[in-house]
């Protein structure tokens, strides 16, 4: 035994740093998986997309039809979930983590991603729907 350390102390520097050896396994498995959700305000880079013209195609492809979105003149609908905070949600579709990739495939179409579900495929082109996705993110 160390000298002058009791059998207290010994159990106290124990537990210190079990903490600190649990919270630095914490931080690297958090730090691995860091980029796995959007987590800046630089949607562009995210995605890949445009914010602005993300608003626009929502609109051309009459998203607003099913689904309310902030944002969008028109968007109103109530067949679909509103999309008024999508940025802070877990999954797509309540079942695909919400990462930029799952999101741009399932607005391209949504069947292949969730055959069956209620999303249409509407065979939007990647640019667009990378766009789209830019400005699902900033809905928080």
């Amino acid at each position: 035994m160390l000298q002058g350390a009791t059998p207290g102390s010994i159990r106290f520097f124990a537990v210190v740093i079990s903490v600190l050896v649990a919270l630095g396994t914490g931080i690297i498995l958090l730090s691995a998986h860091a980029n796995d959700y959007p987590s800046t305000p630089d949607y562009t880079l995210q995605t890949g997309g445009n914010p602005t013209q993300g608003t626009a195609a929502l609109m051309r492809y009459g998203c607003g039809a099913c689904h309310l979105i902030n944002g969008v003149p028109g968007a109103m609908g109530a067949a679909g979930p509103a999309l008024n905070n999508f940025g802070r949600n877990s999954y797509i579709a309540g079942t695909i983590p919400n990462v930029p990739n799952n999101l741009i495939r399932f607005i391209q179409n949504a069947q292949e991603v969730v055959p069956g579900g209620v999303m249409p495929t509407l065979n939007i082109p990647e640019p667009s729907a990378r766009d789209m996705a830019a400005y699902l993110y900033t809905l928080k």
